[in-house]
């Protein structure tokens, strides 16, 4: 059971298969692991009242309402399907049987390491595993840009945390360097942001709170100020930037956004990135025109001069496409936990483990990145995007219900 959902977290986190095999390839797969797995499903059973089922129901019973008066109303109760599928069925095992997702876990940390060996391949000249696939962005065969910073962003926590704390360092150097090399390469301004203002930061906290001295939490202190003291040289520097070629990766894009800033302000926000700033209109108008039932999934759409495009911003999106029911039952799900957050805390706190304390709070990080990246990417209904809440809400409800000093054998790589 363990070995298939390794071998299944790794391909469906994989989101370049989608387009490089097939559209359906995750779906496939995930039918394919169902399959070997039937005597476990046979005999497992679930809470009937499992943390995430009941905005998972509404969630999905939001997109199915919402596509009656829909142009495509088989489209919208397909949609409604797989959110069934991912969220009231296979989040609820998760949560209930959160040993398995250890094992997710691993396949996370694997992902990484494996799309660091493509992009040296790539480097080395092997353009058919990676390659500069966009300006100053490059992808990998099993993750584009824009997917590739989301699979380094999954382990970033968890090994800068076990660096810290000085538990096997070269090992969480390595991986920390990989997870910062994809989050680089990519491009993404997303994923450099977040980061930079919420990985770093959230980090930073962990240590002040878990300082076992005055001069721990001091140097902490001391690390946080010079942190910012670099980040506004960064930006500085950025703004710097006359020509974005001067800089590649993320710090190309970032450039060229605090140089259009700086120059012209609002104006030059719009300048840099024109469709974002009509999806941004459009969902302002969205906000205004809600109703308790959206107008179908994915109908909300902004007009730009490239074509249209479904809202970059899912909060926007889901208002517009499922109305006031469908935001209420995304934010119940992706952010209700925080009421939980306070237990879950003190539980991990507690624990002697420092692996399994770091499993637990890269698990709340992720949680705050999938909500955060939400500001600026659309709804889906895919593996690929999901896989990256249900693992960590999982790993999170295992901390909530966690005995302080009782350690389990496998929690991670």
């Amino acid at each position: 059971m363990g070995g298939v959902v390794f071998v299944w977290t790794t391909l469906v986190v994989a989101r370049g298969l989608l387009g490089g095999v097939n559209p359906r390839f995750h779906w496939l797969v995930s039918a394919v692991a169902v399959i070997f797995i039937a005597p476990f499903l046979l005999r497992a059973r679930c809470a009937t009242f499992a943390p995430g089922l009941l905005p998972a129901w509404l969630l999905a019973v939001s997109v199915l309402l919402s596509s009656v008066g829909s142009p495509d109303p088989l489209y919208g109760l397909a949609e409604a399907g797989k959110l069934g599928i991912m969220l009231v069925v296979t989040l609820t095992l998760f949560v209930t049987h959160s040993r398995y997702a250890h094992y997710a876990f691993r396949a996370f940390v694997f992902s990484a390491y494996l799309n660091v060996v493509l992009l040296l391949a790539g480097f080395l000249g092997v353009a058919t595993l990676s390659r500069e696939m966009m300006l100053r962005r490059w992808g990998t065969l099993l993750d584009y840009p824009g997917s590739l910073w989301r699979v380094g962003i999954l382990s970033v926590g968890w090994s800068a945390y076990l660096l810290l704390a000085r538990d096997k360092p070269v090992q969480r150097l390595t991986l920390l360097a990989a997870s910062l090399a994809l989050i680089y390469f990519d491009g993404s301004r997303t994923g450099f942001l977040l980061l930079c203002l919420v990985a770093v930061p959230f980090l930073l906290v962990v240590r002040v709170v878990e300082g076992r001295s005055l001069v721990s939490r001091l140097a902490t202190v001391g690390a946080a100020f010079v942190l910012t003291l670099a980040l506004v040289a960064g930006w500085n520097w950025a703004a710097s930037q006359h020509s974005a070629s001067q800089a590649s990766g993320s710090l190309g894009r970032i450039a060229q956004l605090a140089s259009s800033l700086k120059l012209e302000g609002a104006t030059g926000l719009a300048a840099a990135d024109p469709v974002r700033v009509r999806m941004l209109q459009t969902g302002l108008a969205a906000l205004r025109e809600a109703g308790v039932v959206g107008s179908g999934i994915e109908t909300t759409r902004a007009g730009t001069e490239e074509g249209l495009f479904v809202l970059h911003m899912t909060y926007f999106q889901v208002l517009g496409d499922l109305g006031l029911l469908g935001l209420v039952a995304y934010l119940w799900l992706t952010l209700g936990w925080l009421l939980w957050l306070p237990r879950a805390w003190a539980n991990i706190r507690g624990m002697v483990s420092a692996p399994r304390r770091g499993l637990y709070y890269n698990a709340i990080l992720l949680l705050f990145l999938f909500a955060l990246a939400a500001l600026f990417h659309p709804l889906s209904t895919e593996w690929s995007e999901w896989i990256t809440f249900v693992i960590p809400y999982a790993l999170f409800w295992e901390a909530v219900r966690a005995t302080p000093l009782a350690e389990q054998a496998n929690v991670a790589p």
